[in-house]
């Protein structure tokens, strides 16, 4: 039997996002298709200004009815703005 190990990460935040219309929210502004998220698969995706240019690039990952954003904390309030 392997030993568990794991390391927390102090660079990386999570922003949990919730409601019913949350799935058609992050499609219109991610730059990857959110439909192929599930529980078992999380997908990398960015955040671009209308013309294009990058803004942030984070993971994203569903769990139960909510979804997280999982990027870099120091990020993360300038992307909550944005959201």
């Amino acid at each position: 039997m392997q030993d568990s190990h794991y390391v927390q990460l102090t660079n990386r935040g999570i922003i949990s996002l919730t409601g019913s219309d949350t799935l058609a929210f992050l499609q219109g502004i991610v730059t990857n298709d959110v439909n192929f998220l599930s529980e078992k698969k999380a997908m990398f995706s960015t955040l671009l200004t209308p013309q294009g240019k990058y803004l942030v690039d984070f993971f994203i990952f569903k769990l139960v009815s909510a979804y997280y954003i999982y990027c870099k904390i120091n990020r993360i309030l300038d992307l909550i703005r944005r959201l």
